[in-house]
């Protein structure tokens, strides 16, 4: 029998479709999610010219996004990808693929339709 911290090691991936092709996604343990949330909370600020904190929500998103499938795609091919190369993919398209992820790690629903 396998202790608690060994099934812990044995992270279930599956295989989804991005842009009409087959990507492996795994799930994502509590403590990547943490870090997802402190890396976009990291950026949901910014101190404009005049020194004062501005809300910067949509670069907190991109964070989230970019954060969210480095550590949630397994396929070889994203492990080139750089956070500047999520510019040239539809949002929609990511959007769906991060929220395959959260739901395969068990937070929220799935997308319909995929």
């Amino acid at each position: 029998m396998k202790s608690f911290l060994e099934l812990a090691r044995n992270v279930a991936a599956k295989a989804v479709t991005f842009m009409e092709s087959e990507v492996k996604i795994r799930k994502l343990t509590v403590a990547e999610i943490r870090a997802i949330q402190d890396a976009a909370n990291k950026k949901a600020t910014t101190v404009d010219a005049d020194g004062k904190q501005v809300e910067n929500l949509d670069t907190m998103a991109i964070e989230m996004v970019w954060e969210t499938l480095k550590r949630g795609v397994v396929s070889p091919a994203f492990g080139e990808a750089t956070i500047q190369d999520l510019e040239q993919f539809p949002l929609d398209e990511l959007h769906k693929l991060m929220t395959e992820i959260l739901s395969h790690s068990g937070l929220g629903e799935a997308v319909k339709g995929n």
